[in-house]
């Protein structure tokens, strides 16, 4: 577990916020179309903007991305420091004592 619950909550915020956002903005374009399909003959809708999908898209991919680089780094840092563990001196001696050992491969003489 990696216990970084702050950064875990300003990611979960931003994503969320800008995925609202997304869903606020693609359902006014939903509604408006459906709307033009049911009133189709005294409806008369604006011009879709379809490039104000474009920002809180960015934001919440960014958010997204984000957080999976953060998630890869602190991953990484996680398997250097037991890797550093693994291979202190005490540990590095007992696998080689034990692992090269003579008394390890008895019974496969010819």
């Amino acid at each position: 577990m990696q216990r970084r619950w702050m950064a875990g909550i300003v990611f979960a915020a931003g994503f969320l916020w800008g995925f609202c956002w997304l869903m606020l903005v693609a359902g006014k374009i939903i509604v408006d179309f459906y709307r033009m399909g049911f009133e189709f003959e005294t409806y008369e809708p604006a011009t879709p903007n379809i490039v104000a999908l474009i920002p809180p898209l960015a934001i919440a991919g960014g958010f997204y991305l984000v957080n999976l680089f953060d998630v890869l780094i602190a991953q990484q840092r996680i398997q250097r420091e037991m890797n550093e563990d693994i291979f202190t001196t005490e540990n590095l001696a007992h696998i080689a004592a034990t692992r090269f050992s003579p008394r390890r491969h008895r019974g496969t003489e010819k």
